[in-house]
């Protein structure tokens, strides 16, 4: 006899997560094959790898909450919260940050690059803070909700082009600025052109593919769990875009770093690390924004304000150049009372400190 979650069979319930299990795959597959082919291509027509690694590796990494948090944006009725957008977005950079730096940093000590101190974790701080800003309109802009407008996502959209041209400008000098480090560039793959197209567009497909299995399954579930549980459903969404699709959205980089940590390189995974949670703010938040107003539901705030901790401590542990063993189980630690309390939230309602 099927059980009944919702309006949902067992059967139901099972097939949903084998969907989401598929999305997920598809979109860290498409990822892979996309950055590929789009390295191949560039590198066939001249771009240096310098480039390429700033510009195509940097946003494959990200495709995966893009295309999740886009195909929300696009899906969400006028006048709801973009849960599963904007959790997505905030969960990838908590966890980002919280488990995979925390877990490198466990697997082996992390030494930290002089610019990453310098540059890269204040712009991340800074462009957090300004996100958290921009979030809070019952309480800096006396709104009555609170929402990402396009205006504001055009802020976020302009700062972006800003990073990649100051990431370039200062990669190219780094060198010469901090020659005792190393500055080892990831070899871009030959590929035929045929293949390389081919490739793309497989790639493309299934990013995009996937972000719709990822979203419509974990919406389901949210919404069915929520109901049978007598939840609050954009409660339960934002617990699934924080967690289940933040996890999975995720996988490219905690592979990557987790890879990098047992090789011994995971410095170079920490500036991908860094580079992934600027991307997730100003480039998939601001192109989400520029689609469609973003809502936002209260319980979303807390998490924001997590966030910009999250990357205010590791900015702290990683000022003395390294970030060592004790310091990953610290992140960790921070991640495993977050979660929780996000559960917890989320069947207490009283736990809602902005409700």
């Amino acid at each position: 006899m099927l059980a009944l979650l919702g309006d949902l069979t067992l059967l139901d319930i099972l097939l949903k997560i084998i969907l989401l299990v598929v999305g997920i795959i598809l979109l860290v597959k498409g990822a892979d094959w996309f950055v590929a082919s789009a390295s191949a291509m560039a590198k066939k027509l001249r771009v240096s790898a310098l480039i390429i690694g700033l510009t195509i590796v940097a946003f494959g990494t990200s495709a995966p909450e893009l295309a999740v948090s886009v195909v929300s944006a696009i899906t969400t009725p006028a006048g709801q919260s973009a849960d599963i957008a904007i959790g997505n977005v905030v969960g990838s950079n908590i966890m980002n940050l919280a488990v995979v730096l925390g877990l490198s940093a466990v697997i082996s000590p992390m030494i930290v690059k002089k610019s990453l101190i310098k540059n890269e974790f204040p712009f991340l701080i800074l462009v957090s803070v300004i996100f958290l800003f921009f979030c809070f309109d019952t309480i800096f802009a006396n709104n009555t909700s609170n929402q990402i407008v396009r205006t504001e996502a055009l802020v976020l959209i302009v700062l972006l082009i800003y990073y990649v041209y100051g990431t370039i400008k200062n990669a190219k000098e780094e060198v010469i600025l901090y020659p005792e480090e190393n500055h080892p560039q990831e070899e871009i793959k030959e590929m035929k052109w045929s293949i390389a197209i081919i490739l793309f567009i497989v790639g493309l497909a299934a990013i995009i593919g996937g972000a719709n299995l990822v979203t419509d399954s974990a919406e389901t579930l949210a919404i069915n769990i929520g109901v049978a549980c007598n939840v609050d459903t954009s409660l339960m969404t934002t617990l699934v875009g924080l967690t289940v699709v933040a996890i999975g959205t995720s996988l490219p980089e905690l592979v990557t770093s987790v890879i990098a940590a047992k090789r011994g390189e995971n410095e170079l995974a920490l500036g991908n690390l860094i580079g992934s949670n600027i991307f997730n703010i100003l480039f998939i938040v601001g192109l989400s924004g520029t689609i469609t107003n973003l809502g936002l539901n209260s319980a979303v705030l807390f998490d924001l304000i997590v966030m910009v901790l999250v990357a205010v401590v590791s900015f702290i542990v990683a000022i003395d150049k390294k970030i060592s063993k004790k310091d990953g189980f610290v992140l960790l630690g921070i991640y495993f009372v977050y979660l929780i309390f996000i559960i917890l939230r989320t069947f207490i309602p009283a736990l809602n400190f902005f409700g």
